[in-house]
């Protein structure tokens, strides 16, 4: 959701209650969770533009359109799309024992020779984990 639309949702949200529109509480409870919950996702922000013309060639520009740009594709028949949103980031999500015993694969190891295998990989989750954060 942009922060435009996110914004339209929150006015539209007040001009409901205000109006007396949401005869229910819980109407407009819930309308708020949905919209917080909306809020709560990062906003993805597009990195680059790609002008596609009806015959099917492409460029592409690392600049924000403006509206006189947008227009003046849209009557060449041109479209303009915003590309490369930068994907949100996501909770880092460590493995568990069962998925490093199956990395580890089908061989037969002592207790401790498991154990010591699991440390390890621990320890290399740890280092991935400190330097994508």
């Amino acid at each position: 959701m942009t922060n435009r639309l996110r914004e339209a949702a929150r006015d539209a949200l007040q001009v409901m209650e205000q109006c007396g529109y949401l005869e229910q509480r819980w109407e407009a409870e819930q309308l708020r969770a949905a919209l917080a919950e909306q809020e709560a996702e990062p906003v993805q922000e597009p990195v680059a533009w790609r002008y596609r013309y009806e015959d099917g060639r492409a460029i592409f520009r690392d600049e924000k359109p403006d509206e006189y740009d947008i227009e003046w594709a849209a009557r060449r028949g041109i479209a303009v799309e915003p590309l490369c949103a930068h994907p949100p980031r996501r909770e880092w999500r460590g493995l568990t024992d069962e998925e490093i015993d199956a990395l580890w694969g089908d061989q037969i190891f002592t207790d401790a020779q498991l154990e010591y295998r699991r440390i390890w990989t621990r320890v290399i989750e740890s280092a991935l984990k400190e330097k994508n954060a």
